[in-house]
């Protein structure tokens, strides 16, 4: 696996330094893309990288919340000594930046929980726990509240954009569990593909399947629609605000399409 040349003063590296092995998330902030991955938070301007910050953590999720503030996952950088915990094992917990990714604080759970999806909504963030828990962020609160479990090896969490409560969770095998009771119950909906990544947005439902497909849906009950294939196996999606499709592929690489068919590719990874 490739590793990360860090630069040894600032806050950013060029993009020569920087080498993606696996890509966990891509989100869009104040019109600019950003990469969690394993070699930490990116930043994307054509088809060259910017490293953010100088914590190199392995970023899990990544999200942005309605006031503009970054929140992460993952496992920490830990040549920092704020992130370790004696005794207990390396994951973040949840952090908070307000400067874009520059920098982070501690929000709550470091040591205990590794979330490998964040889901913001108007109402709450919530995130989902490794171990299949779901776990709700509150506004002005704290700490954070475990709602409820589902038992699966949870992959991608997305929240109604209209209904409080109502999320839905992909598997690693494609299962697509659903709840309107904020985490209480599940259900596991009929005529659904076996989806790994999952987009809810005003514009309803974007995702792709196990094997690449790339569907799409009003509502997450369907009907769905297949809009294409995807170049290669898929770890990340957005749907950004003008309703532009991004892919991060196994191999590191970042794809964009305006109809979930006809890929370009922006940059080639080093997976």
């Amino acid at each position: 696996v490739p590793m990360v040349a860090v630069s040894a003063c600032g806050g950013e590296s060029s993009d020569d330094q920087i080498a993606i092995s696996h890509i966990h998330d891509i989100v869009e902030r104040d019109g600019e893309l950003l990469l969690g991955t394993h070699q930490g938070l990116l930043r994307l301007e054509g088809d060259q990288l910017q490293r953010v910050g100088d914590e190199v953590h392995d970023y899990m999720s990544v999200a942005v919340l309605p006031d503009g503030d970054l929140v992460a996952s993952g496992h920490p950088d830990m040549r920092m000594e704020k992130y370790r915990v004696e005794g207990s094992p390396s994951v973040l917990g949840l952090i908070r930046s307000a400067d874009g990714g520059r920098n982070w604080g501690i929000v709550d759970l470091l040591g205990q929980v590794d979330f490998h999806a964040l889901a913001p909504s108007d109402q709450a963030l919530y995130g989902g726990g490794s171990s299949g828990m779901i776990w709700e962020f509150r506004p002005g609160a704290s700490t954070a509240h475990a709602l409820g479990g589902i038992e699966q090896d949870l992959r991608d969490l997305a929240a109604s954009p209209n209904d409080e409560g109502v999320l839905v969770t992909t598997s690693f095998d494609g299962r697509v569990a659903v709840t309107e009771d904020a985490a209480q119950t599940w259900e596991f909906p009929a005529g659904i593909p076996n989806l790994a990544e999952i987009e809810w947005t005003a514009g309803g439902i974007t995702a792709v399947d196990l094997e690449g497909g790339v569907w799409a849906a009003s509502d997450i009950s369907g009907p769905y629609r297949q809009l294409g294939q995807a170049p290669d196996e898929v770890d990340a999606l957005l749907v950004d605000s003008e309703g532009e499709l991004w892919l991060g592929t196994h191999d590191g690489s970042v794809w964009t399409s305006s109809d979930g068919d006809d890929w370009n590719l922006v940059r080639a990874g080093s997976g």
